[in-house]
């Protein structure tokens, strides 16, 4: 296991957080708000039950899920659920006094405190033929009225005036040690909510564990369940740490999920390990909120969630790799001033991959001077060996070449010789390949029967906008949920995002039924998310508040998944390479 990080700062981070967590996330029961879907996904489908937390999609609690396999999975939910529902409201109703004419909660043998005592006092005869010769008699006087209890949806009446409840809610009330009432009642009507006790915990970690509450109510992306929070409260508090922030991401695991000698970790709560990691992760952020470079500079491995540059797979720059320290600093700065002037992360992340295999070509102790031509030129031999593929090779050496003209042009190191110089030594392009998807692939993509096989709704019409527009794999992912315009006429276009040309507006005409297509698609959405989203479609994946476009992951399986299944072949009749082989591909007939 590593050794545990001793965390810098920590009276700073206490200030924010104090500043930070608001005052309903201060308890030390934390009872999880009912109308939020981060950590509820629905209420029990039995009327009458308390619980909010569902069992997936049957909306059962988890009792009325035990209740519901132990009844071997009737297949008529509803009715079932009516019956559960009928008994449930009976069990938890409160009988009346088996005396006509009287509404009071019954107290013993079937009466109500007052007649239980005069039947005790006519000496116990037969119950039912003291009951049948026994006249209820009504309070006398004008004030002398019978009191309906207070408490909610109760029809029994109070066994005095002064009382405000039942004889049976009012002993329930003493034994609860007689709360305020109306927080009573509230609690009561609660009781099935799970509810997460942070009370175990130290008060900095348990501040600390509100904050994280706050934070996944405000992101408001993740499904947070109660059970697996409980889990990460007991992991902190049996930790050897004062703060979420003592330990790294990976000390955490190696804690929750210690690997055997084969490497092999052992089952764990994965969502309960994520709630200490994200939590960690957002208090790191929060120290770090007023200036995030300044703290990230420094590092020899920069997270670009930090910086808010998190880019598909590019989250972290790693700069330790490179031995001289002098040009770990250079590109250091380099790759912070690309980033500044608008260059993609993901092409910058390219860039050092490049650098630091130049790095290791020279000699660790290699000064500025050292960085010669005939240095550059070798390592472009070397290059030919490590990376036969051309495309590679052309931007490592550009990145190269990119690097030592801004730091010319920049002055960042006077110590490099005048002849540190690429030239045009990035190898030829091979000639280009069609990027354009031939005819008879076309006509087997296009052909209904195909296309019905497809698993999902939003590549079912995904591949239509792909094929009918031209678009791009990344383009059409990222599509906004109001993607359709009309001109003066009421034809309408796809209005979408060239993200290749720098952010380009682009418009083109589509067919009518392709428009009323994508209006299905956005029935769907919004079924989906009442709230409303951004993108026409939105991912399935911790995507609670719809804020996030369906994944490149997860439209890449899917496709080949189903391009697998149709067996695509080429014009002589043999397996077609799928032509899904790059993002950049154009889904429309050469």
């Amino acid at each position: 296991m590593n050794t545990p990080q001793i965390h810098r700062g920590s009276a700073g981070l206490l200030a924010k957080l104090m500043e930070t967590v608001r005052p309903e996330f201060r308890a030390d029961v934390f009872r999880l708000p009912r109308d939020s879907p981060t950590f509820f996904p629905g209420e029990c489908r039995i009327p009458s039950c308390p619980t909010t937390l569902t069992m997936g999609r049957l909306l059962l609690c988890r009792t009325h899920h035990h209740h519901w396999v132990a009844a071997d999975r009737p297949a008529d939910l509803e009715s079932w659920s009516v019956q559960v529902d009928a008994r449930l409201r009976q069990r938890n109703q409160v009988l009346d006094c088996v005396l006509p004419g009287c509404n009071r909660a019954r107290a013993a043998n079937t009466l109500c405190h007052r007649h239980a005592l005069r039947w005790n006092h006519a000496g116990r005869p037969d119950l039912a033929d003291w009951v049948g010769r026994t006249i209820y008699q009504p309070p006398q006087g004008p004030q002398a009225v019978e009191r309906s209890c207070e408490f909610p949806d109760c029809p029994r009446w109070t066994d005095s005036t002064n009382a405000s409840l039942c004889h049976t809610h009012h002993s329930r009330w003493r034994k609860h040690g007689r709360p305020d009432l109306s927080g009573w009642y509230d609690d009561l009507a609660r009781r099935g909510d799970p509810k997460i006790r942070l009370g175990q915990l130290a008060p900095g970690l348990r501040l600390e564990f509100q904050f994280g509450l706050q934070h996944r109510l405000d992101e408001g992306l993740r499904f947070t369940p109660a059970r697996d929070v409980r889990r990460a409260v007991t992991w902190a508090s049996q930790a050897p740490v004062t703060s979420l922030v003592d330990w790294s991401e990976a000390h955490w695991r190696d804690y929750v999920a210690p690997a055997n000698p084969d490497g092999q970790r052992s089952t764990h709560n994965v969502v309960a390990f994520r709630f200490i990691a994200d939590t960690r992760f957002a208090l790191e952020h929060l120290l770090i909120a007023d200036d995030p470079w300044a703290d990230q500079y420094p590092r020899e491995t920069w997270d670009l969630r930090h910086l808010a540059l998190a880019e598909g797979e590019s989250r972290y720059l790693r700069f330790g790799s490179i031995p001289q320290p002098w040009l770990r600093e250079l590109t250091k700065r380099w790759c912070r001033w690309r980033i500044s002037t608008g260059i993609s992360v993901n092409t910058v992340a390219n860039n050092l991959r490049s650098l630091v295999h130049f790095a290791r070509h020279l000699p660790p102790n290699a000064a500025p001077a050292d960085l010669t031509r005939a240095r550059i030129e070798t390592w472009i031999a070397v290059l030919s060996i490590d990376y036969p593929d051309v495309y590679t090779r052309r931007t490592a050496v550009n990145a190269l070449g990119r690097l030592l003209t801004d730091t010319r042009a920049h002055d960042w190191q006077p110590d490099l010789p005048r002849n540190a110089v690429v030239y045009n030594d990035a190898p030829a392009l091979p000639p280009a390949k069609p990027r354009w998807i031939s005819e008879h692939l076309m006509r087997q993509l296009e052909n209904p029967s195909n296309l019905a096989l497809i698993p999902s709704d939003d590549l079912r019409l995904m591949i239509p906008l792909l094929i009918s527009c031209g678009l791009r794999m990344k383009d059409a992912r990222r599509l906004r949920f109001d993607c359709v315009t009309h001109d003066d006429t009421g034809s309408p276009y796809l209005a979408w995002i060239n993200h290749k040309i720098h952010g380009r507006a682009a418009f083109f005409p589509i067919s009518q039924d392709l428009a009323d297509e994508i209006a299905e698609q956005q029935r769907r959405v919004e079924s989906r998310f009442p709230g409303g989203s951004r993108f026409l479609f939105p991912s399935g994946q911790a995507n609670l508040n719809g804020s996030k476009p369906i994944s490149d992951t997860w439209c890449r399986s899917l496709m080949e998944n189903w391009l697998q299944r149709i067996r695509l072949l080429d014009e002589h009749g043999r397996s077609a390479r799928s032509p899904f082989t790059s993002s950049d591909t154009r889904w429309a007939p050469g």
